[in-house]
């Protein structure tokens, strides 16, 4: 089986996305606590009223609740995303937090959107984004599950984000095309079946196939 590239590889890899993600978080959750932190601490100029001050939560204590409440969040967006199958790829305006993204993770993005210099197009792109790379952990950790109506759902609506997903440079045409094998080999059992729906697949990346039939 030859590949022939049509179309140059995209600059971004998904390396690049996640490192720089990573770091998104981290200022986020940064911003979360020092933000907690001010709406929890007394006002100094106010006069005291009792000798015995009401009892305070504990530095430790507020940072335990967020923590907590950020692992909760980040699970419950993890549960959305498994269960965003047959959809249609994200496109236009969004106004919305969707539920397969966190709040520290959707902050964190607007954050990120408002420095380009189209936001709206550049949150909507990072939202796709986050939709397909949740939904290939998802689907890569469900690889020995006997669930193979949920993986196989998820199979489906990656097969069919991939060509956004590039355009979005959330992966690169080379890795596309590696994901596309994986996801329809899963998929199809058949070897010349399956060898014609990955050159059909990759054709809406920009990649041709030479398919030659099993004897």
């Amino acid at each position: 089986m030859k590949i022939k590239n049509n179309n140059r590889s995209l600059k971004r890899s998904s390396i690049v996305f996640f490192i720089g993600f990573i770091g998104i978080i981290s200022v986020g959750i940064l911003i979360w606590f020092w933000l907690t932190s001010l709406e929890t601490t007394p006002d100094n100029t106010s006069e005291v009223k009792s000798k015995t001050p009401p009892t305070l939560p504990t530095t430790e204590t507020i940072s335990s609740a967020i923590a907590n409440d950020i692992i909760i969040q980040q699970s419950q967006s993890v549960t959305a995303a498994a269960q965003a199958i047959s959809t249609k790829p994200i496109e236009g305006i969004i106004s919305g937090r969707p539920d397969f993204i966190s709040e520290i993770e959707w902050q964190s993005l607007r954050l990120v959107a408002q420095r380009n210099q189209n936001p709206a197009q550049e949150l909507t792109r990072l939202v796709s984004n986050m939709r397909f790379n949740k939904q290939m952990e998802i689907w890569q950790s469900l690889a020995n599950s006997a669930d193979q109506t949920q993986r196989h759902a998820l199979a489906n609506q990656l097969l069919n984000d991939i060509p956004n997903a590039v355009s979005n440079q959330a992966i690169d045409q080379i890795e596309a095309q590696r994901s596309q094998s994986e996801l329809v080999t899963d998929l199809i059992k058949d070897p010349n079946t399956r060898k014609n729906r990955i050159a059909k697949e990759a054709l809406r990346i920009g990649v041709k196939l030479d398919i030659q039939e099993s004897p």
